[in-house]
């Protein structure tokens, strides 16, 4: 939390200074297999990254963060499937709940 926070408050040319060592901590993450909440705050940290900072120079600087985002999206994708009823998920009685 406190490194989401950081982020959060970081001026953007530090943060795109830091690129290399936050792009080590986002892959690091999703090896380490954090709980639930620890990978919504990697999600808020990247988030972050790409609004404060759109676009990438080097191709490879983008491959990578592609790559990253996709794990963590995967990742994230888990937990809310596993928070799925298997029942209705066997059925496929999928529908679509209107907003309040």
């Amino acid at each position: 939390q406190f490194f989401y926070a950081y982020t959060q408050r970081i001026p953007v040319t530090s943060l795109v200074d830091s690129w290399a060592a936050l792009l080590l901590l986002l892959k690091d993450s999703i090896q380490v297999g954090l709980p639930a909440p620890g990978q919504f705050l990697i999600l808020g940290v990247l988030n972050e990254f790409i609004m404060k900072n759109p676009s990438l120079e080097n191709k490879k600087d983008q491959r990578d963060l592609q790559d990253v985002t996709h794990k963590i999206v995967d990742a994230i994708g888990a937990i809310a499937g596993s928070s799925l009823e298997q029942t209705t998920w066997l059925r496929r009685n999928l529908e679509v709940k209107p907003s309040p």
